[in-house]
């Protein structure tokens, strides 16, 4: 326990980084063929169809095993609860990458999960650690509700492959932003506090 906050720092670089990585590697492979006009490849038959306990999900289109799903839960509700990273860097991947979920249902899809998810979370950790700063996470809330709305517009105009590769570069600069305070010496390294 002592080693917790290194722990929980290294393992945002590693998820950020590879998700960040695959994320962007993938908008770019869908630009350049979007932009030269090539077909899709034929796919070949993947791993997921192997999987028993096949669920159909009409509103998205598909026909996936409900072991997908909710392995995908269960990995992002132990994320959120130890590192708070609000389930949606792993969520949202998960969903395009592993269920092959239509785009446009991935946004609002996520959104609802993780709503239910971080409010049994938050209530946990207030609960049992008092570690929720309610003025600070009022006034976040306050700018969130104003940056929802100009990000929703921008979602509207913005094609499905540049909004993903935005989100890969915004989430490979914060793993470069964290890995860099790991490694990087201070520059002073002690502090000398004045005890009352």
């Amino acid at each position: 326990m002592g080693q917790a906050d290194l722990v929980i720092s290294l393992l945002y670089v590693f998820f950020l980084g590879t998700i960040g990585f695959l994320m962007g590697y993938e908008s770019i492979a869908s630009i350049v063929r979007r932009k030269f006009m090539k077909p899709k490849p034929k796919k070949e038959r993947r791993w997921q169809e192997h999987l028993p306990w096949k669920v159909d999900f009409p509103k998205s289109e598909m026909t996936v095993s409900g072991i997908l799903p909710i392995g995908i839960g269960f990995l992002s509700g132990i994320l959120v609860s130890v590192m708070g990273i609000g389930g949606g860097f792993l969520v949202v991947p998960a969903m395009i990458y592993i269920l092959r979920m239509p785009s446009s249902l991935v946004i609002g899809t996520s959104m609802f999960q993780i709503l239910i998810v971080t409010a049994v979370s938050t209530f946990l950790h207030a609960y049992y650690s008092q570690t929720v700063d309610i003025v600070l996470a009022a006034l976040l809330l306050l700018g969130s509700i104003f940056g929802v709305q100009y990000g929703m517009r921008m979602s509207l105009k913005i094609p499905a492959e540049n909004m993903r590769g935005l989100l890969a570069l915004l989430i490979l600069v914060l793993a470069v932003l964290m890995a860099t305070t790991l490694f990087v010496p201070p520059v002073n390294p002690y502090s000398v506090v004045k005890v009352k």
